[in-house]
């Protein structure tokens, strides 16, 4: 019960990390964007018109979005940070497992490598899937660029971390 507890904690920990990452990477990270572009863009180049409100309201959001995906991709190629066929095999098997509680070694099944190989039929699955691992790479990479240090919280105080964060971005 203890590792299970501690496993979870490692986990929120790594998530509290990798969204301090992401800020970092977003907020010192200089782009200069076509707005005016991107604005008419987005309220016209959709599946339906977006009125000038709808756009401005969701303009932040987009350019984040956009900015993130060009910094993921920069660092991808200049780190040789690939996603691999395997990779995605392996995530669209851990899913499974997760998804039905299985233990690991139900993979010899032969309904499993047909489930495997439907999802990596699945062209929006895999674009999802590749995005993610891609991201998880570029996190991985950041966290050898820094030197965190660790420091003993209570939960209360760790809770109020993650909201103190969530309040100042929303």
């Amino acid at each position: 019960m203890k590792a299970d507890i501690q496993a979870y904690w490692d986990g929120q920990s790594r998530n509290q990390l990798q969204h301090s990452l992401y800020h970092v990477l977003l907020d010192q990270t200089r782009i200069e964007f076509p707005e005016d572009f991107l604005k008419r863009w987005m309220q016209t180049g959709g599946e339906k018109p977006k009125s000038q409100a709808e756009v401005e309201q969701e303009f932040p959001s987009f350019v984040n979005q956009l900015k993130w995906t060009l910094i993921v991709d920069k660092v991808s190629n200049e780190n040789a940070l690939e996603v691999t066929q395997d990779d995605i095999r392996d995530f669209a098997k851990q899913q499974l497992f997760g998804y039905m509680g299985m233990p690991a070694g139900a993979e010899e099944q032969p309904w499993v490598a047909e489930y495997i190989q439907r999802m990596m039929q699945d062209r929006k699955f895999v674009e999802d899937t590749v995005h993610r691992i891609q991201t998880d790479k570029v996190f991985g990479w950041a966290e050898t660029k820094i030197n965190p240090t660790e420091k003993p919280v209570s939960v209360a105080e760790f809770q109020h971390e993650i909201e103190a964060h969530q309040h100042h971005h929303h």
